[in-house]
């Protein structure tokens, strides 16, 4: 038990009686505050998230551009008729992929020449 104080106490505090704080006696407002603390943790931390997600990514597969070289090329038919240039031409090319954790497929591959704006 504290003895009996005569004079000023100038010690700690003593707390009140019941246990509250004076934070949440005074609270105030209908909590919107509460809430929109809430959704910017949630947010940030989806932010971080997906972050962590793109560089562990990154680090496992390490992507590197895909390269593709024209190996040959050819024309089989060149005629200008009429202001107008008919042509076949045949190209192989090779892709290389220098990722050993990606791949591609080709089921089909078509390509469209155009010349100074002109339209196929």
């Amino acid at each position: 038990m504290h003895p009996q104080l005569n004079d000023s106490y100038y010690g700690p505090a003593i707390p009140q009686a019941g246990g509250q704080s004076r934070s949440r006696q005074h609270r105030g407002g209908s909590g919107c505050g509460c809430l929109f603390s809430i959704l910017w943790k949630l947010l940030v931390a989806l932010v971080v998230l997906f972050g962590l997600i793109v560089l562990i990514f990154y680090l496992i597969v390490q992507p590197r551009p895909f390269k593709f070289y024209v190996a040959k090329a050819e024309l089989t038919q060149f005629d200008y008729v009429n202001n107008t240039l008919h042509y076949n031409m045949v190209l192989n090319f090779t892709a290389h992929n220098p990722n050993k954790k990606l791949s591609i497929n080709y089921d089909k591959v078509e390509a469209q020449a155009l010349y100074e704006g002109s339209s196929a």
